[in-house]
């Protein structure tokens, strides 16, 4: 898989339970956005990377 150097990395502690969150580029060229709080995961692919983080930064709010 490649990883591109413009990946973001967030984790944050929520309530009793950690929030991970990424965006980075797959070989293809999209951009794969995922959101994951414990065990519940959310992924979603999207041609700009604009697309991608403002869906990440919604579902940090929603999410889970």
């Amino acid at each position: 898989m490649y990883l591109h150097p413009i990946s973001t990395r967030y984790t944050w502690l929520i309530g009793a339970g950690f929030m991970r969150s990424s965006v980075y580029q797959r070989a293809n060229g999209k951009w794969k956005a995922d959101v994951a709080l414990d065990d519940e995961r959310r992924t979603k692919t999207f041609d700009k990377k604009s697309d991608a983080v403002l869906w990440q930064k919604k579902m940090n709010v929603i999410c889970c």
